[in-house]
């Protein structure tokens, strides 16, 4: 996971992993949803802002300008869910709002907190701990990213999968990369090709392709696959199959599409239309 990479001394973090994401490092990653965890940490920055002192080192101020925490760690993260990531002597642990350490600088890396749950590493495996610094997931990963929508990605023996809250592996860790839960739908990558899985865990795009893009408000996603580019469905039917050399978004129930360097309309049955 590497949090200790994202600390950004109290802008709003970024994504973690977030491209087909979840990399093996993924990004992970949810929500409360994404913007809320987002809106979370942009509102307790207005309120307390980490400012670097004389010594090099950070600590935080309320509004007023009041000095809250001392400047005494090398990073202060974004806030998020009222708690924000601290590292000091290579150690990571978490402030609240008041600059007060809530859970022990302890953990070897330590990432956001989302629904509750925020992924830490302790003796080089990763688990998950409440807000208060009780072990919920055992650390047992061998990488963890932040929850969203209930699921969270995590790495155990080279490939990623799924837990919920409980710790139940939801989504089997065979893939070698993913993408955080969105709408319902998770990206995945298998030997180089991509697909989407379901809240259980079930594939319903098999990742046969060589991109896929997110579902638009039509519900379907763009696939490409040699070269060809195409339509598949949230069942993971392919509406348009790939054999075109470029398609672009339905409006209207049709969309633009160039094939063998013409150009025309087809509806989504695939039929040419005006």
């Amino acid at each position: 996971m590497r949090i200790s990479n994202h600390f950004n001394n109290g802008t709003n973090p970024k994504n973690l992993r977030g491209n087909l994401t979840i990399k093996p490092k993924l990004k992970k990653m949810r929500k409360l949803t994404l913007l809320s965890v987002m809106l979370l940490g942009t509102i307790a920055v207005l309120a307390q802002k980490p400012f670097k002192a004389e010594n090099d080192k950070y600590g935080l101020k309320d509004k007023d300008g009041n000095i809250i925490a001392e400047p005494v760690y090398d990073k202060i993260g974004g806030f998020s869910e009222g708690l924000a990531a601290v590292y000091q002597n290579f150690q990571h642990g978490y402030i609240d709002t008041m600059g007060k350490v809530v859970i022990p600088i302890k953990y070897s890396d330590a990432g956001l907190f989302s629904e509750g749950l925020a992924p830490v590493q302790q003796n080089w495996k990763y688990g998950y701990i409440n807000n208060v610094g009780k072990f919920i997931i055992p650390n047992k990963y061998d990488d963890a990213e932040r929850f969203n929508e209930g699921l969270a990605a995590v790495k155990l023996n080279g490939k990623w999968g799924f837990v919920d809250i409980t710790g139940k592996l939801i989504v089997p860790a065979k893939y070698d990369a993913v993408e955080m839960f969105w709408d319902g739908f998770a990206k995945i990558q298998l030997n180089q090709k991509k697909g989407y899985v379901n809240k259980s865990g079930k594939e319903i795009v098999t990742p046969k392709y060589d991109k896929i893009y997110s579902f638009d408000k039509e519900g379907l996603a763009q696939i490409f696959l040699d070269k060809k580019q195409g339509y598949v469905d949230k069942t993971g039917k392919e509406i348009i199959p790939p054999i075109y050399d470029y398609i672009g978004q339905f409006s209207e129930g049709k969309a633009r599409v160039k094939l063998n360097g013409r150009s025309f309309y087809i509806d989504k049955s695939g039929k040419e239309v005006e």
